[in-house]
């Protein structure tokens, strides 16, 4: 995509999104990519990156904003999710000014990334190929303005409630991403 200021390798993520969709799809048995795939997805991610081994891997974070925004859109069906990248990378860009980078880390054992507009990139492509799982499955319904307010305002997901794809998953998935690493 050619952006100055990132430290992602876009054919990289792309193989890592690629090569995770259809690992969850055969562990699900599901063949289409839907919200229970991007939402397992993304939980892999999650648990992945909260690893020391992958918690400053910018392209596994340009992967795991991708699952994100794309479950979050296909899930409510919410345009406003294509404008969450870049609210994110404002906030980020305020907090890493005013060094105060631990506020946003969903684990205090990881950093947070600096801002890197690559991920944010990603991020937007998620919630555009979302939006358009979400038409898919929901022939003839109007997208949703507003429906994923309440998911973004709740930490992004990240709470410590939120179901858990298993670190075992994680682990395998770790195995099947390091060739783009």
């Amino acid at each position: 995509m050619g952006r100055l200021n990132s430290k992602v390798d876009d054919s990289k993520v792309q193989g890592i999104v690629v090569s995770t969709i259809s690992y969850v799809q055969t562990q699900t048995g599901i063949k289409t990519v839907n919200v229970t795939v991007l939402q397992q997805s993304w939980l892999l991610f999650k648990d992945l990156r909260r690893t020391p081994n992958y918690c400053e891997s910018y392209d596994l974070a340009a992967a795991e904003h991708y699952f994100f925004a794309a479950f979050l859109a296909a899930k409510t069906g919410d345009p406003i999710t294509q404008l969450a990248p870049r609210i994110y990378a404002i906030k980020k860009k305020w907090k890493f000014f005013w060094n105060d980078e631990r506020s946003m880390r969903t684990d205090p054992r990881f950093p947070v990334l600096p801002p890197d507009d690559g991920i944010d990139a990603w991020g937007i492509n998620g919630a555009q190929d979302g939006l358009k799982i979400f038409k898919n499955e929901n022939p003839g319904l109007r997208l949703q303005p507003g429906a994923a307010i309440e998911s973004l305002t709740k930490d992004a997901g990240y709470s410590d409630s939120a179901a858990s794809a298993g670190g075992d998953s994680a682990k395998k998935l770790g195995g099947i991403v390091a060739p783009y690493l």
